[in-house]
């Protein structure tokens, strides 16, 4: 969220509330469709930074603030779906918690530029029972690749002390 709000400055009030509201909208009563709801908000919203995007600026390209809320755009949408299956399936009517949904959503290594991943998977990846299952299949190519990074390494180095 910091991230955002350096770079693009008063403009980073679009992904969030576009966040806020999507959130809100995932506490409807009726929520088999929900994901319709969100996804057609959120393109509305996105829709609308463009166009102002494309009448105010007259250079042609300009960093703003809607590339960022692309993704955020997906993310709000996948949330919708997956509370929106969960609520259909199990009739499990707890959408995540705003921590979760915020940290989703503008997660740092990913908030520009993607990829967008699942929010189980998100969720997993929190909790670390995503690696909790993690066996390397094969010692002995783990260390056949180390021998050969450090080889690479090694040889790297070398070339670079001889052009100096």
């Amino acid at each position: 969220l910091l991230f955002v709000s350096l770079l693009f400055g008063w403009q980073s009030l679009h992904p969030i509330l576009l966040s806020f509201i999507s959130y809100v909208l995932l506490f409807r009563k009726d929520r088999s469709k929900v994901g319709m709801i969100v996804f057609v908000y959120s393109m509305a919203h996105l829709s609308y930074c463009h166009l102002f995007r494309m009448i105010n600026s007259s250079s042609g390209h300009l960093l703003d603030v809607s590339t960022p809320m692309m993704i955020i755009m997906q993310r709000t949408t996948l949330v919708a779906l997956w509370v929106q299956d969960n609520y259909v399936k199990n009739n499990d009517t707890r959408p995540p918690s705003i921590l979760q949904y915020f940290a989703y959503c503008f997660f740092f290594p990913t908030v520009l530029a993607g990829p967008t991943v699942d929010f189980e998977q998100f969720k997993r990846s929190l909790s670390g029972s995503i690696l909790r299952n993690f066996k390397i299949s094969n010692p002995n190519t783990m260390l056949s690749l180390a021998v050969i990074f450090l080889f690479l390494e090694i040889e790297i180095h070398n070339k670079t002390a001889l052009i100096k």
